[in-house]
């Protein structure tokens, strides 16, 4: 009985972020000014030294990127 609860309780939770995803609106963003070389928002790639933002998601990618690879590479050699 606790197993067809808890399948039950999945399925309707799973359905509702369904739901919710489809319904909800999801936020557009602002027109920025690109800079036509690189394809990204002006703001990032002005030279002007504050380029702290693109070197925080680079890094921050990078990471997230090796932990999933590491992560992957350690639960498949559990199994």
């Amino acid at each position: 009985m606790s197993g067809k609860k808890t399948l039950r309780r999945t399925a309707l939770l799973l359905t509702a972020m369904a739901v919710l995803a489809v319904l909800v609106p999801t936020a557009l963003a602002a027109d920025a000014a690109v800079d036509a070389d690189t394809g990204l928002p002006a703001f990032l790639s002005d030279g002007a030294g504050n380029d702290s933002l693109e070197l925080l998601t680079f890094f921050l990618f990078f990471v997230g990127y090796i932990s999933m690879g590491a992560a992957f590479v350690f639960f498949m050699s559990e199994r």
